[in-house]
């Protein structure tokens, strides 16, 4: 029996003794006569009072403060729960953690706990059972009973609006139906951050969950029947299978000496202070160097230059490596033999020009036998040679308390410098210095420069540091380059049948127009060892729906994929990069992985564009068609439940497969939905011209995006897309208003009347 099973174990004895002991309590006898019972009944209400209050401060010892971590890591969300039985076992809500997230429990007495496991939960009923490593700590009992009453004295201990440790009094006031389930209603104070917390009766034991709040002073609990039948049927997930946003991939990346490591967008954070001495933490990539002479490279940035991040090669997994990184403003290469700084030995400390202070700056190093050669922006700044370490791990390494950042981590028999080339750099200084950004950008070398898309934004944007009263106009153009060119990449993928189509590509590429950086032809290489994996489980089935069984429990219960319920108009749950790190996202998103990881295994699965939903069709080669929603974790469905997902506005119209183009167009109408909420109109102008560049016969587009070219102070681009319409959509517009809005812009044009860019 697992240490998981023997906790759940004696957690259901413990129920079992609990019911035993209530249902052998005495009561009065049901013939007493009033005048006998009075004072008897007030001496007991008296020492009930005294016992509930009791009850009620021991409870504040099993109360947990629940705190929820954002996509960045920090503080999003605060919550309560509470210790249940004496084997380290805290129940909450599952809203109050969230699927996939960091999360962190602390006592009344300020010390954190280490959770181990989520050990169940249910989102229906928004419950969560997670183990910790510690035991032996004040806990609570679960109420045998389903039966308290309308009047019956409860309360609750948890955190509102970050009060910690508060109480709050009342009494049942019903039992309701929310949502089909059965709960107890509660006339208390409910606020943010209530949630999780235990209701108890007077005898201290757990009668609910507090869950929600509805109008003041009223609030709903979900009942202790309900945790039961968690504990009966627990379906661990380790705390390192839970967290999947911001986890490292554990197949690439070692992290070793404590600190902690997280990625976001493709890049690498360091944050903390490592166990080794000076705050030191590695993090080491499972694969070993090229033999022979070998190159290793990443682009850094400190937090604060009193910070210090960088390299490390030729490690044991230990406290033995090299180590090149920046530091104070300067670059150091340093052997560590050891734990302690006298077992340090700094091979060389330099000062360069080419260190860009709180910077990007990549760092490169060859290594031939002895012979150590350290770059930095391309330039040479340490040659020595030194033969103290044999081989080893190569990786990252931060040291003391400031943050650091990576990206383009690199290693090979001989690497090129992602540094701008000197050549490339001076035709883009030739080609920039016929941009002025007092001027609309000039379409013609906007496309010439999409062939220098990552010198252009470079250059532009050191351009705009010195010159700040122009810098939004210089990020704009340096946006248009690259954006341009992800253009450019985009609509050949379109020009051929629909169904030839790269969904997967194509929507890297969204996510890259927002993020120069990423590198889609890892996140293929991503999905196709995904598909591997699920090949290698299905390979001995011939049933298809066999295999698709086996596809939505890797997905779903092996990886964790889940839909985004904590932040759900987070633009990271639309780029389908960020969706395969955090394994969290959007239904559309999520679909679109399901049917790319069901294409490669062999299975026809297709999406459905119904209103305010998306779910997909699984087709198989014989028989009906099954209807999923992957955002539900890949529950199959039936239509009357695609109806209800559609606020009842589904038609039959709506089960045709929707088109890879315009699946493209609705995960780009959704960034653009959340950059309006956000009033980005840059975001909003970038996302609508590549719907145009899709759908160049959408009238709708053509007007919204001539609208906000006027409002970004593009005024001929403007004037373009109102010709357009007057030429191509007559019929589909207001045509008088249009030739209004294209003389207003005409003559605000010749008058420089035109609104700011900043």
């Amino acid at each position: 029996m697992s240490a998981i099973q023997q906790r759940i174990a004696r957690l259901l004895c413990l129920f079992t003794v609990v019911a035993s002991v209530t249902h052998g309590q005495e009561t009065a006898p049901s013939n007493a006569a009033p005048s006998d019972a009075a004072p008897s009944d007030a001496k007991r209400s008296s020492k009930r009072s005294d016992q509930f209050d009791e009850f009620i401060t021991q409870t504040r010892k099993s109360v947990v403060v629940v705190t929820a971590a954002d996509r960045r890591g920090e503080p999003l969300r605060l919550g309560s729960g509470f210790l249940l039985g004496d084997d380290g076992v805290v129940v909450t809500n599952l809203h109050v953690i969230g699927r996939g997230r960091k999360f962190r429990l602390q006592l009344a007495d300020d010390r954190f706990l280490t959770p181990v496991a989520v050990l169940a939960y249910d989102r229906r009923r928004d419950l969560a059972l997670i183990e910790i490593e510690e035991t032996d700590l004040p806990s609570l009992t679960l109420s045998d009973s389903d039966d308290a009453e309308p009047g019956d004295p409860v309360a609750s201990v948890g955190h509102p609006l970050g009060f910690r440790m508060s109480v709050s009094r009342g009494v049942v006031s019903g039992k309701r139906e929310i949502d089909g389930l059965p709960m107890i209603q509660v006339a208390m104070p409910i606020e943010v951050g209530n949630s999780g917390g235990p209701l108890i009766d007077e005898n201290g034991e757990v009668i609910g969950v507090i869950a929600r709040k509805s109008g003041d002073g009223l609030g709903f609990a979900v009942r202790a029947s309900d945790v039961r039948v968690l504990v009966e049927h627990p379906h661990p997930t380790t705390i390192d299978r839970w967290v999947t946003i911001g986890a490292l991939d554990p197949k690439r990346w070692r992290p070793l000496m404590g600190g902690e490591w997280r990625q976001r967008a493709g890049t690498l954070i360091a944050s903390g202070s490592g166990r080794g001495f000076g705050g030191r933490m590695l993090c080491l990539r499972y694969e070993p160097p090229p033999v022979g002479r070998f190159e290793i490279a990443v682009e850094v940035k400190l937090e604060d230059e009193r910070g210090a991040a960088g390299l490390a090669f030729h490690s044991d997994g230990a406290d033995r490596h090299y180590g090149f990184y920046p530091t104070n403003g300067k670059l150091r290469l340093t052997r560590f033999n050891g734990p302690d700084v006298f077992s340090w030995t700094i091979l060389r400390q330099i000062s360069s020009e080419h260190y860009r202070m709180l910077d990007w700056n990549e760092i490169r190093l060859s290594v031939d036998g002895a012979k150590l050669s350290c770059f930095l922006n391309n330039h040479k700044v340490i040659e020595l040679e030194d033969d103290g370490l044999a081989r080893g791990k190569v990786g990252l390494v931060k040291f003391r308390q400031p943050g650091a950042e990576f990206r383009r981590f690199r290693v090979g028999s001989n690497l090129s410098s992602t540094s701008v080339d000197p050549e490339r750099r001076e035709k883009v200084l030739e080609l920039t210095g016929e941009l002025s950004p007092r001027s609309e950008p000039d379409a013609g070398i906007i496309d010439t420069l999409s062939e220098f898309s990552r010198e252009g934004r470079q250059v532009l944007l050191e351009r705009s540091k010195q010159l700040e009263n122009e810098a939004a106009r210089l990020r704009l153009i340096g946006d248009l380059i690259h954006q341009r060119a992800v253009q450019r990449e985009l609509e050949p993928l379109f020009a051929g049948e629909d169904t030839d189509v790269d969904l997967l590509k194509a929507a890297l590429l969204i996510a890259k127009s927002d993020n120069s950086d990423l590198d889609v032809q890892a996140y293929l290489d991503l999905m196709d060892r995904m598909a591997s994996e699920v090949s290698e489980l299905t390979a001995v089935e011939d049933s298809e729906t066999a295999k698709l069984e086996i596809l939505s429990d890797y997905m779903f219960r092996q990886l964790g994929f889940h839909g985004s319920r904590f932040e759900y108009y987070h633009r990271s749950n639309s780029y389908i990069n960020e969706v395969l790190e955090d394994r969290e996202g959007l239904p559309i998103t999520l679909s679109v992985i399901f049917i790319e990881l069901a294409r490669r295994v062999g299975l026809t699965v297709e999406g459905l564009g119904i209103p305010r939903h998306f779910i997909v069709r699984f087709v198989p080669k014989e028989g009906e068609g099954v209807l999923i929603d992957v955002f539900a974790d890949g529950e199959i469905i039936t239509l009357e439940r695609a109806k209800q997902l559609s606020d009842g506005l589904l038609e039959e119209s709506h089960l045709v497969r929707a088109s890879n183009r315009s699946i493209i167009v609705r995960m780009l109408r959704n960034l653009s939905g959340v950059a309006s909420r956000e009033n980005d109109l840059y975001g909003v102008l970038h996302y609508t011209d590549l719907i145009v560049a899709l759908e160049p016969s959408s009238a709708y587009e053509r007007r919204m995006r001539a609208q906000l070219r006027y409002q970004t102070a593009q005024p001929k681009a403007a004037q373009e897309d109102l010709r357009w319409l007057l030429e191509n959509a007559a019929d589909e517009i207001d045509v008088r208003e249009v030739e209004r809005l294209l003389r207003q812009l005409e003559k605000a044009t010749d008058s420089s009347d035109l609104p700011s860019s900043n």
